[in-house]
């Protein structure tokens, strides 16, 4: 069960890190994700790190996340529509994901390198997912805003 800590947030309010306090058991860790973009603020990797201390030197607080866990390829042709993604679920960066919009830019659909529909979404008026609780695998919605699942809520990244 993990609890957001901290949305550290760079200009625009885009976040450029967070933190979530992870519980197993007695033990406690933190573990913080720092978001690198470019200047279209497209977010370009995310890097992910496991703390033991959350403040001092070597805490969560202090100390920059250096693995890659997410990369992201973006489409020339909009600012905010992802292509693709890398992601590290049992290696670095070994699950790759394409994603499927629609002429609006909306994300309509994720797929696999073997060509199967991993994650399908459709909305409602308001361009909301029809359904309150979802896995959001890419992590973006109804106009490639991002879906952040701790926090709640969308934003733009």
């Amino acid at each position: 069960m993990g609890v957001d800590l901290a949305g550290l947030a760079a200009g625009q309010g885009r976040r450029i890190a967070k933190i979530v306090r992870q519980v197993d058991g007695e033990t406690v860790t933190y573990r913080r994700t720092d978001y690198m973009y470019d200047e279209q603020w497209q977010v370009l990797e995310e890097r992910a790190d496991t703390f033991e201390d959350l403040e001092g030197e070597g805490g969560a607080l202090e100390t920059p996340a250096e693995t890659p866990a997410v990369q992201w390829l973006w489409d020339v042709r909009y600012v905010d529509s992802p292509v693709l993604r890398w992601r590290s679920v049992s290696g670095t960066l070994d699950e790759v994901l394409y994603f499927c919009d629609e002429a609006n830019m909306n994300v309509t659909a994720l797929v696999n390198t073997s060509g199967t529909v991993v994650e399908r979404y459709v909305y409602d008026a308001a361009g909301l997912p029809p359904f309150s609780r979802f896995s959001a695998v890419g992590g973006f919605l109804f106009q490639s805003r991002h879906h952040w699942p701790l926090s709640g809520g969308r934003s733009q990244m």
